[in-house]
This record gives structure tokens, sequence and C-alpha cells, in this order.
């Protein structure tokens, strides 16, 4: 997503360690969640492997249907409860 020209679903992470910097760079959006994950050494991309990123779309999608749907039940109650004087 693009923000008066600047990509801000662009994340970056750099650190130094034991004297040698890292930086770290990826995507993060609600439909993929975090992708395009690319490691830098020293100022030169690293060939490395990428396992999994957190959190994947069926997650975040879980966990907002775990939270949503006890609150629309409430909704639903307490409008029926008001319409019928209940």
């Amino acid at each position: 997503m693009k923000l008066f020209d600047v990509d801000i679903s662009i994340k970056h992470i750099d650190f130094e360690l034991d004297g040698r910097k890292y930086g770290i760079c990826f995507r993060d959006s609600m439909r993929k969640g975090v992708h395009d994950v690319s490691v830098w050494v020293n100022g030169n991309k690293a060939n490395v492997n990428i396992k999994g990123t957190y959190p994947p779309l069926k997650k975040v999608v879980r966990e907002l249907w775990r939270i949503h749907f006890p609150l629309w039940m409430k909704q639903k109650i307490k409008g029926y409860r008001q319409l019928h004087n209940l």
C-alpha cells in the first residue's frame, strides 16, 4: 500500500551483532501476511532458506473469527431482546 508515494508495506530491520551488520527486509499485508523476505549481511544479500513467517492468513482469519463471533452473537441476542421487549 502506498501513502504519499511511499510503500508502507515494506518493513526493514537493521542490527549489528559481533561486529557484522545484518538487515532483514520484508513486506507485510493483511491478505498475504509476511512475504518477500530478504536477509542482508554486511550489505550483501544472503542466500537463506525461509522456513516460515508469522502470521499466515489462515491464522489471522481464525483469530478474527474467534474474537468476532462471540461479539456478533451478543449483539444479535441484545437486539432480539430489545425488539421483543424481553
